[in-house]
Formats: structure tokens, sequence, C-alpha cells
């Protein structure tokens, strides 16, 4: 989509691990979704409506939180991360996204999920990562017993953090942000919000994933890396009688250059990894699978490599 020095990056825990990542835009989190609002009498969703509309209402118009509803099914993830990247004025959103961001800024958040629905690029991108289909299954509407999953993002917008969510009606705040000027303190009521929404489980779900987008770590190493050169220059410079130019700052700098370089190469290798999953995520096996069937059916192997594989 163009979105330029930005990574996601799978969190185990919750306690060192987000906080261990510099820059971190927001975190976006997946839990089983349930329509609790079946089991909640009149009163509770009268309060409910109310306080909806006062985030709705307050939050959008005071707070400049870039908010839109969820029209199209199954695109919760994409709609939490597109949620991170346009409320971060940190992050280069690029030559497209800006141009819809502007385009939808003053629109209420339905019809901006209508315009992101409608999004030709955004459509293009989230369905290049869709499952590839060849087979017409006998039930179009699946297994309607199975469970569902649901994306929602946490972000910090000025001195407060929000969880967006696209099935609600507007932004939901969650907490001040105790030290507004530390990047990470807003993590700490983030948080606080997901470990309340896993307990209300109370045990009886173990499926949640936590995810941060975060700085690009390459660009973020290359940068560290060219600062310490500079300093290893002047203090060279500053060492030039000096046969070997040797001393315990250049040897601490020497240190940290070899173990910034180990994590870029790290990263590069991660990058391409990544690269070969999802072009194999993309691309569509069926045709490979179907002849290979067909092959092994000509040649009147296929129904004992069937009867093999059953046993």
């Amino acid at each position: 989509m163009g979105v330029k020095d930005v990574q996601v990056e799978e969190i185990w825990s919750m306690d060192s691990d987000i906080k261990a990542h510099e820059d971190v835009y927001g975190l976006v989190f997946l839990f089983k979704w349930e329509n609790t609002q079946e089991n909640k009498d009149e009163k509770d969703q009268q309060q409910d409506e109310t306080l909806q509309r006062k985030q709705k209402e307050d939050l959008n118009t005071t707070q400049g939180v870039f908010f839109a509803q969820q029209i199209v099914p199954n695109a919760c993830a994409t709609q939490a991360i597109l949620s991170i990247l346009l409320n971060n004025k940190a992050v280069d959103i690029g030559e497209q996204l800006g141009e819809f961001k502007a385009f939808t800024t003053d629109l209420p958040p339905d019809m901006r999920g209508l315009a992101l629905s409608n999004s030709e690029m955004i459509k293009k991108v989230h369905n290049s990562f869709g499952k590839q289909h060849m087979l017409i299954q006998d039930d179009p509407s699946g297994d309607k017993d199975a469970d569902s999953f649901h994306f929602v993002a946490y972000v910090p917008i000025k001195d407060s953090v929000y969880e967006l969510d696209g099935l609600k009606p507007g932004p939901i705040f969650v907490d001040k942000i105790n030290q507004p000027n530390d990047k990470t303190s807003w993590i700490d009521a983030a948080v606080e919000e997901i470990r309340r929404r896993m307990e209300s489980f109370q045990g009886e779900e173990i499926r949640f994933n936590l995810m941060a987008v975060v700085k690009d770590k390459r660009v973020m190493y290359k940068e560290k890396i060219g600062q310490l050169e500079k300093q290893l220059e002047s203090a060279q410079a500053e060492n030039i009688d000096n046969a070997d130019q040797s001393t315990p700052a250049t040897l601490l700098i020497h240190q940290e250059l070899d173990e910034l370089k180990r994590e870029l190469v790290y990263e590069n290798e991660k990058f391409d990894t990544y690269h070969i999953e999802n072009a194999r995520r993309k691309h569509n096996f069926f045709p490979l699978a179907f002849n290979l069937l067909k092959a092994m059916a000509s040649k009147g192997v296929l129904e004992e490599a069937m009867n093999k594989a059953k046993k």
C-alpha cells in the first residue's frame, strides 16, 4: 500500500516483549468474538448505546481520532492495521493512503468504512492474502458452528489510549497516558485492558494473539550503525597518534557495531523468509494438485495411494 519503514511483530509475552521494541505504533489483539448483546438486558443495552453515542460524538470531533466502521466481513485484521497507520503521524503512509485519509477525514465513521471497502487499492492488497479456492463447497455458508475471531487495534493518540473496533459505532477511550513524553508508557494502559479482555473469558478460552505494529528494525539498525560509525571515526581521530588506535571506548563501539550488524543480517534473512512465505500463501496450488491426482489416476496408482494414506 506504499507504507514505508513499518513491520508487524508477533508478541509472545506482554510482560517483556512489547517494550523490547522501539517505536511501537499500535497493538493488534485477536480474540474469540461473541455476540454479547443477546445476553444483555434492556437497561444495559441503553447504557451501552448512550456511552457509544458519546464516544462517537466526542472522540471523532475533539480528539481527531480516525475511525472507520467495518462494512466488509472478514476484513477486521486489515482494518485494525489501517486504524493504527492512519492515526500515527510518525508513519509515512505513502501517497495513496495519504490521499485516502485526506478524502475521508471529514466523513462520519460509517461513510469512512464504506469508502474503505470501495478502495480498489486496499481491496487488492487485502484479497491478495486471502485463501485461494478452486473447488465449490457443497455448503457455501461454511461451518455455521465454527468459532468467529475478531481483531481490534489499540493506539496512542495525543495523551490517551483508544481501542478501535470496526464493529463498534466509534472509538472507545481506554485510559489516559501517565507519561505522554515516554513513548512506551501508553503500552501499560493497553496491556491492562487486553488482560481484562482475556480474563473476561474466565479461563474458558485460550486462543488469543497479540501483534505490534513497529518501526522497521532494519531501518533502526542502519541508523544506529551509522551513528556508531561516526562516533568511531571521532574517537579514532582523537587518538591518531596511537599506533593501533584501540581504546576502551573504541573497543566498546566495535562490540556494539558487531552486535547490530548481526541483528541486521538476521532481520534481512527474516524478511527474505517472509517474501517466500507470502509468495507461497498467495499462489494457487489447486491446479498443480488437481493435475497430479489426474496423472496418478491415469496410471492407475491413485486408489492404491489413497488406501495407503488412510492406514
